[in-house]
């Protein structure tokens, strides 16, 4: 089984973060962002082994490479891959399935601070994921 999946996320409709501290010894603050949308797009295939290479015709592989995104410091992203793999095994009613995922994130470097209006941030945002993920499933 193959699968391929694209998402469009309108964030462009996120234009500002306003922060509005209900003491006056802090500024308030409205950091624009104007940011743009994003189309990410997936794609996957199952492998379904069946007669004696495989144990039963019960196991089953999914690699998966996936892809991008855009941000500041409140919401820490930026452009990425992800890379994704899972084996399913079944055992009459039940199921389990066990997946890893790596998210390698592009470094990025932002220099857009408003001294004068205590707006925007200066850095360089960094990192990298390691997921996993375990389920037990049973049908009825």
């Amino acid at each position: 089984m193959n699968s391929a999946d694209a998402d469009w996320t309108f964030w462009h409709s996120y234009s500002s973060l306003p922060i509005n501290f209900e003491s006056n010894a802090l500024p308030d603050s409205n950091a624009p962002k104007n940011w743009k949308d994003v189309i990410a797009g997936r794609f996957g295939a199952e492998y379904r082994g069946y007669g004696s290479a495989c144990i039963a015709g019960r196991l089953r592989v999914r690699p998966e490479p996936g892809a991008f995104g855009d941000d500041g410091p409140e919401l820490p992203d930026a452009d990425r891959l992800n890379y994704m793999i899972g084996v399913g095994y079944k055992i009459g009613p039940v199921t389990i399935d066990v997946a890893g995922m790596y998210v390698d994130k592009f470094d990025r470097t932002v220099n857009n601070q408003n001294n004068a209006t205590l707006t925007g941030f200066n850095g360089t945002w960094k990192g990298d994921a390691w997921l996993a993920s375990l389920d037990v499933g049973y049908r009825f």
